[in-house]
């Protein structure tokens, strides 16, 4: 992690930040944040769904070769 983010970080130095900018700004950067956030938590889940979609494809293949009488170490 970058300097800029660990201090991003740190309550002390975000605090010492915040004294030389106005409600106005913190609140513009604070929205900005929860974007990205927002954000990343999409990603997260399109991911986690594109997993899941490729276990059951995985899962289906097995079943259909059980069921063939075809092991998967063949």
């Amino acid at each position: 992690m970058s300097l800029t983010l660990q201090n991003l970080n740190n309550i002390r130095t975000l605090r010492a930040m915040a004294r030389e900018l106005s409600l106005d700004v913190l609140e513009e950067m604070l929205e900005k944040v929860r974007v990205v956030a927002e954000e990343k938590r999409s990603e997260q889940a399109e991911l986690e769904q594109q997993r899941a979609e490729q276990q059951e494809k995985i899962n289906a293949l097995l079943e259909r070769m059980k069921a063939d009488g075809i092991s998967p170490s063949d």
